[in-house]
């Protein structure tokens, strides 16, 4: 049952993501996590709530920058800093 809400949650997340113009594949970490590798200023304070979330909620520290993964290069309506090929991501 766990695992059904999660599956939920990250469902939510990625519409979400979509609906403010992103890629249906992302989810708001990793936009928020691209940003913030790229240098922009305007989504910090989101990030550091969404950071803060999954530290209360996981225990995870650096939650954004640690949810990128792939190098699909995939345009976005709303492009929040760096495309998913521009950060490279440790494997």
């Amino acid at each position: 049952m766990i695992q059904y809400l999660v599956n939920i949650i990250f469902a939510i997340d990625q519409f979400v993501s979509t609906i403010l113009g992103g890629h249906p594949d992302d989810t708001l970490s990793q936009r928020l996590g691209r940003a913030k590798c790229s240098g922009v200023r305007w989504t910090e304070p989101f990030r550091i709530l969404v950071d803060a979330l999954a530290f209360v909620l996981a225990g995870e520290t650096d939650h954004c920058v640690r949810s990128l993964s792939g190098t699909t290069s995939v345009k976005e309506l709303w492009n929040w800093g760096g495309s998913r090929s521009d950060i490279k991501v440790e494997e």
